[in-house]
């Protein structure tokens, strides 16, 4: 559910012009990383961020919300644009996690991404494995950057 989840959030930023890179929590998420130029301070970026995510929200109201609080989403997916913002943080691309089986927060190609069972499969144990099959997938993601769109009602 979490895969399809990030699939059709991939194309609606593909349908923006970005180039969206996929990437393990950890755990049970899936964190999509977008790179931007640096033309942006942290303010329009976290402003493009709420608006982009308000949007793919509302394309599948069913699926998504926005609204922070576990009591407010209804067994639908967190779209969390506020870590977007200076000074949050979240979890470095490879890092392991403190949890059974050593859990990576892995960057995935999408192709992969479809493959993987669960999110919180990439380990300690099988992150090698993957890299030596599949290479690097943020490889290209400087080159990906691209200019934030111009959005309605910014």
């Amino acid at each position: 559910e979490v895969v399809e989840a990030a699939v059709h959030i991939k194309g609606g930023l593909e349908v923006l012009g970005l180039v969206p890179f996929a990437k393990t929590s950890g755990g049970k998420g899936i964190h999509i990383t977008v790179p931007v130029t640096r033309k942006q301070n942290w303010k329009k970026l976290h402003q493009a961020s709420s608006a982009i995510s308000t949007y793919l929200a509302s394309t599948a109201p069913d699926t998504f919300t926005t609204t922070m609080g576990k009591d407010n989403r209804k067994r639908r997916i967190f779209i969390d644009f506020h870590r977007n913002a200076r000074g949050h943080t979240s979890a470095a691309p490879y890092s392991l996690r403190a949890r059974t089986n050593l859990p990576a927060s892995t960057p995935v190609s999408w192709t992969d991404l479809e493959t993987i069972d669960a999110p919180e499969d990439l380990n300690y144990a099988s992150l090698p494995g993957l890299l030596e099959t599949s290479g690097d997938p943020w490889a290209e993601i400087d080159e990906a950057a691209r200019d934030l769109p111009v959005l309605a009602g910014r």
